[in-house]
């Protein structure tokens, strides 16, 4: 089990999925009372004073929570008042969802990622907007592992508030959700049931393997869908520790959906001593209605005592594709050592 409350902040979070779910229905749709005037981004705001709340469902629409945010922002002289709008920032909504249109906003559900904020125009921005859950710096990379060697890491700066966020994501057998601290873990975009998502569905279907194994499983999104395909057994592993904890805290959030049992975890929230560890670590494991699936961290070429027997497919999604060569020999060196199929979404 995780200790209650958020593991950033203490707060509520994080609850079941089928929670999360069921309320991100009609979250960032406008009532009868909204009103929405979209502002050219590619200039600045016309400089009013911030619009109110809806006065009936407490939303403001998205552009006027950026107006917002770029008058504290050119108050607290980390921009110029000539900044066009869409250059503040980006706005990660919580949860993220595949839309059709631009959300209305109700209070705590945008955390901010920007390169142009200092700590104290962030505590301002949480303080003073109320859609405003958390303010990422931005370091300019992706947070994660990336050298070949483990040798190069990256990761923001959360500067104010909490960035813990989730994401919806949905498979033929249905949505689950994806929690992350953003701050230490790429940004994925919900569109549906994306290309990763339905290879994953694609090559189970067709291998029919006992393990399914996501050797860079990030926060968990294709691991997940392999235990809604069916894969009795699945591994989710990654070398970048907060990658493994949150693939826990999600096999934990998604429980009711994958039909699993309490999760147990291993794993402390935070920083354990170091980000990454070579060798192979149990982070969790949980087990129900004929399923199993665990959470490793480490390097995946130094997991095989931790993975269960059986007919095996793999998944590898690394960052960077373009080396055909490179993918090649990945795949080649997995299956010299583990066996079965295994490829890259």
């Amino acid at each position: 089990m995780i200790p209650p409350g958020c593991p950033v902040c203490g707060k509520d979070c994080i609850s079941d999925a089928e929670v999360l779910i069921k309320e991100a229905m009609g979250r960032f749709s406008p009532c009868e009372e909204c009103l929405a005037i979209p502002l050219d981004k590619r200039l600045p705001p016309p400089g009013l004073p911030p619009a109110e709340q809806c006065p009936v469902c407490r939303k403001r629409f998205i552009d006027d929570v950026f107006s917002h945010c770029h008058l504290i922002m050119a108050e607290g002289g980390v921009i110029d008042a000539e900044t066009p709008l869409g250059a503040i920032g980006t706005p990660l909504i919580s949860p993220g969802t595949n839309m059709s249109a631009p959300p209305f906003l109700p209070e705590r559900s945008l955390v901010l990622l920007t390169r142009n904020v200092d700590r104290k125009t962030a505590e301002r921005l949480v303080a003073e907007v109320p859609e405003i859950k958390g303010v990422i710096g931005d370091k300019g990379a992706v947070p994660g592992i990336s050298g070949g060697d483990f040798s190069l890491t990256s990761e923001n700066e959360l500067l104010a508030g909490c960035d813990v966020r989730a994401d919806i994501f949905r498979t033929s057998g249905g949505a689950f959700a994806v929690y992350k601290q953003q701050s230490l873990m790429h940004i994925e975009f919900p569109r549906g049931t994306g290309p990763k998502i339905q290879a994953v569905e694609s090559m189970i279907l067709k291998e029919k393997p006992d393990v399914f194994i996501d050797a860079c499983s990030g926060a968990g999104t294709l691991g997940l869908v392999a235990i809604i395909t069916g894969v009795p057994v699945v591994v989710l592993n990654d070398a970048w520790y907060p990658a493994s904890f949150w693939s826990a805290i999600n096999l934990y959030a998604n429980r009711g959906i994958l039909k699993l049992d309490e999760v147990e975890i291993f794993a402390p929230p935070g920083d354990p001593g170091r980000r990454i560890s070579p060798d192979s670590v149990r982070i969790a494991e949980s087990s129900g209605n004929n399923r199993e699936a665990l959470v490793l961290w480490g390097d995946y070429m130094n997991s095989g005592n931790n993975i269960p027997k059986g007919r095996r497919l793999a998944t590898i999604d690394i960052f960077g594709k373009d080396n055909a060569a490179k993918l090649k020999k990945i795949i080649s060196d997995w299956k010299a050592a583990y066996g079965g199929d295994a490829f890259i979404p």
